[in-house]
């Protein structure tokens, strides 16, 4: 509150502090309020996109809205924290939040008076994963009408295939990290089993057995250098950042 009351004209921090806590207020619409003024921006362009990710914010003690121990992200370990999912609508070097969703651990939804005492929404009480928050947040900003042409994420959303999944079903493009040691198929198992035109399940599940799989970590080692080019990402404090 204190860096808010600095820059916003005669703000004051103990107002600031009861609006964001005290007052009934829609953050929903401010954040679609937002996403509205973003797209004309950012939406509609050859390289507009959807970024998906997650964030945590440390805190102490045991009453804030889906507080636990667990992974923070910013901390690299795990910690007293909330965690959010975040999607932003990017161009280029440009970004700008557009939509967020607090996850609640399942030790949160399954203690339905703590979560009443807290404030929570009786429609939010039911377990949900990140990537299906996230996934919500896809189908949000479509509904929103914004102007993106993929999806992009980091290996906690890849190595999710049922997300994977959900968002082909959608019809949306996408590009996501997978972990190192991903076990990926060079070719379809269930196409090498079509092909062979096998008729019983005991044949099927020995043919299934001749498609070996291998990892991302291995696949990527056996490309040739041509393969590869250096991506510059972004200007930083520490100077360029490389993809290489």
């Amino acid at each position: 509150m204190e860096r808010m009351e600095e820059m916003v004209p005669e703000a004051d921090e103990q107002r600031l502090q009861h609006f964001l806590s005290e007052s009934p207020w829609d953050d929903q619409a401010v954040m679609e309020q937002v996403a509205k003024g973003a797209d004309p921006i950012l939406g509609g362009k050859a390289d507009s996109s959807l970024i998906l990710d997650e964030s945590a914010f440390t805190k102490k003690g045991t009453h804030s809205v889906g507080v636990a121990r667990q992974y923070n992200g910013r901390m690299g370990k795990v910690d007293n924290c909330q965690v959010g999912v975040f999607s932003a609508l990017s161009s280029g070097t440009k970004v700008c939040p557009v939509g967020t969703r607090l996850f609640l651990p399942a030790k949160w939804t399954r203690n339905r008076k703590r979560c009443r005492k807290a404030g929570v929404p009786q429609q939010r009480f039911k377990h949900q994963t990140k990537q299906e928050l996230a996934l919500e947040l896809v189908k949000q900003a479509r509904q929103q009408g914004l102007r993106f042409k993929w999806v992009q994420g980091d290996g906690a959303y890849g190595h999710d295939l049922k997300f994977c999944r959900n968002l082909d079903d959608l019809g949306e493009r996408f590009l996501l990290d997978v972990h190192k040691n991903k076990r990926i198929y060079l070719e379809d198992p269930a196409v090498a089993v079509s092909e062979k035109g096998s008729k019983s399940a005991a044949t099927s599940q020995r043919l299934r057995t001749k498609v070996k799989a291998t990892t991302a970590q291995k696949w990527a080692k056996r490309q040739p250098k041509s393969a590869w080019q250096p991506l510059k990402l972004r200007d930083s404090t520490k100077g360029e950042t490389s993809l290489k």
